[in-house]
């Protein structure tokens, strides 16, 4: 299971991802071959998402 939590100003989780361990296997398997841990992929697919959603 992945959790991963992301902290604002004040230390408070304003995000907290669980994944069941069939998607965490398969999200393991894919973000292998990157050379990225599962945690991180997840932590840039959500900055990437949230930065571009700031953009519009």
């Amino acid at each position: 299971m992945i959790t991963t939590h992301y902290p604002d100003t004040d230390d408070k989780v304003l995000l907290n991802v669980a994944f069941p361990p069939s998607v965490h296997a398969a999200l393991a398997a894919a973000v292998r071959c990157e050379g990225q841990r599962p945690k991180r992929a997840v932590e840039l697919d959500v900055r990437r998402a949230l930065d571009e959603h700031a953009d519009q």
